[in-house]
């Protein structure tokens, strides 16, 4: 396979990076323990800071080595088309985990999973973009992926383009921001709209500009495609009524559907649980009844409703 490498590269290129934290680290440890340092802050200052740069290159050796074992996998899904795997891929060949660095070939495989509307995908491919790491630098459309996969939950993305404001004009931010939006929009409208292209609009709309009109729009196309995020950011709207529509019973439907969805463990991770219980105080037992009630007519009308089970390799 194309991708392959053979060994030794990767070797040599852990025991570089391995090599390197060793050597700074002795250099932190040599001055303290041979007695060239004695201020007690100093000496433990410098016995701390090698000790951290060790542990660094340990974890990094680690790493390497798990993520090598895993390469063959994620080299066959990522050439199957799968996004995940060319989000992670892409990392790999961006840090140079499991794999030689090559940040060309990391923008490649970011961009391809950023193409299908991953979030892992587009921060790493707007990470590549804003550090020209194997492309020519855009702060622009790398600052409009962050706030797509931001608005889609992705923490880092918040921190990333927070820190690269400070380098753009306000002309560049506002132009990243329409960016955002039209490639957002341009996806959700498509033959092959995806229910995450038409969540991450309904998202820009509400968190940027707190359109809830439109935001409510989109989360209703994300809910109906099956998204559980979007189920239940439709629902929650419906709830508080701030797009103008305000139905508790109907809003509690879509929220009890999006916890019955397949997906929405994975999709919400360690939030389900508390999600869940949540939403038996957003209305009275009466309320809650008849929400169950529309719910389930709801799903026996449309049963792809409840989505499919993620593969299992992602669970």
């Amino acid at each position: 396979m194309e991708e392959q490498f053979k060994h030794s590269h990767w070797q040599r290129w852990t025991y570089k990076r391995v090599g390197g934290c060793t050597i700074l680290g002795l250099v932190f440890f040599y001055p303290a323990l041979n007695g060239m340092i004695t201020e007690k802050p100093m000496y433990w200052g410098a016995i701390g800071a090698g000790i951290i740069v060790w542990i660094n290159g340990l974890s990094y050796w680690k790493k390497s080595i798990d993520a090598r074992a895993a390469l063959p996998l994620i080299l066959e899904k990522s050439v199957s088309g799968d996004a995940e795997s060319q989000a992670e891929l892409g990392a790999m060949y961006i840090d140079g985990i499991g794999i030689k660095q090559d940040y060309k070939k990391g923008a490649e495989w970011a961009k391809k999973s950023s193409d299908q509307w991953n979030r892992e995908g587009q921060h790493n491919y707007a990470l590549a973009l804003s550090n020209g790491l194997g492309v020519e630098k855009d702060y622009v459309t790398a600052t409009a992926l962050w706030y797509i996969a931001c608005a889609q939950g992705l923490g880092e993305s918040e921190a990333a383009f927070s820190n690269i404001h400070k380098d753009m004009s306000s002309e560049q931010i506002k132009e990243s921001e329409i960016l955002a939006f039209q490639m957002a929009k341009e996806r959700a409208e498509s033959g092959d709209g995806s229910a995450q292209a038409s969540l991450s609009l309904g998202l820009l709309y509400s968190k940027l500009k707190k359109d809830y009109e439109n935001a409510y729009k989109w989360f209703h196309e994300s809910a109906k495609k099956s998204n559980p995020a979007g189920q239940f950011h439709y629902g929650d709207l419906l709830i508080s009524g701030a797009a103008g529509s305000k139905d508790t019973v109907l809003g509690l439907a879509w929220l009890i559907i999006a916890t019955k969805n397949q997906s929405f463990d994975f999709v919400f991770r360690d939030d389900s649980s508390g999600l869940r219980k949540s939403i038996q105080k957003l209305g009275n037992k009466e309320e809650l009844q008849k929400a169950e009630a529309v719910a389930n007519e709801l799903v026996q009308q449309t049963p792809s409703l409840l989505g499919q089970k993620p593969p299992d390799h992602l669970i």
